[in-house]
C-alpha cells in the first residue's frame, strides 16, 4: 500500500513538473519573440509605432502572467516532490522484499511508521495536483506499476523457496 501511494504520487507529480515546464515555455518563448520583434520594427521603421508598441504589450502580459505563475518554482517543486516520493518507494520496496523477513515485527512496524510520515510530509509539501496531471500521472503509473509487482512476487516465490 505504502509502495503504491509513492509510487502513484511520485508519477502524478513528475506528470504535474513537466505541464509547468510547458507552461512556462509556453510563455517565455511568445514573449521573448514579441518582444524582440516589436525592438525590431521600431528600429526599422520609426513610423510603425502603434504595431510596435501593440506587441511590446503583449509581450509584457505574457511576461507578467509568467511571473504571477511562477512555473519554475512550482516545475522545482513538483520535481523534488516527485523524487522523495521515489525515494520512498524504492526504501518501501527494499523493505518488503530484503528486510522485511529478518525483522521483529515492533522493528518492521517503525520502519512502516516512519516510510508514513515520510509520504506524509512529501503530500503536505506538495502543490495539489491538476486533473490533467493526475490522470497522466495515474496512466503512467498503471503501466510502470507491472514492473515492481513482478519485483516483488519474485522476491516473495524466492524467500518462501529458501524457507522449505
Amino acid at each position: 500500500m505504502l509502495q503504491n501511494n509513492a509510487h502513484y504520487g511520485a508519477s502524478t507529480q513528475f506528470a504535474q513538473a513537466r505541464l509547468w515546464r510547458l507552461i512556462s515555455n509556453c510563455l517565455v518563448v511568445p514573449a521573448a519573440a514579441l518582444a524582440a520583434l516589436a525592438g525590431g520594427i521600431s528600429l526599422s521603421d520609426p513610423s510603425s509605432g502603434n504595431l510596435a508598441g501593440v506587441l511590446a504589450l503583449v509581450a509584457s502580459a505574457l511576461a507578467g502572467v509568467q511571473a504571477a505563475l511562477n512555473p519554475a518554482r512550482k516545475e522545482l517543486t513538483a520535481q523534488n516532490c516527485a523524487n522523495a516520493a521515489l525515494e520512498v518507494r524504492n526504501d518501501a520496496r527494499q523493505l518488503l522484499t530484503l528486510d522485511l523477513e529478518g525483522m521483529s515485527p515492533q522493528g518492521a512496524r517503525d520502519r512502516v511508521r516512519e516510510l508514513t510520515m515520510r509520504i506524509n510530509e512529501i503530500h503536505r509539501i506538495a502543490d495539489p495536483p491538476s486533473g490533467i496531471a493526475w490522470r497522466l500521472g495515474h496512466r503512467r503509473a498503471r503501466r510502470s506499476r507491472a514492473f515492481f509487482v513482478k519485483d516483488a512476487e519474485r522476491a516473495a516465490d524466492t524467500s518462501t523457496s529458501g524457507r522449505q
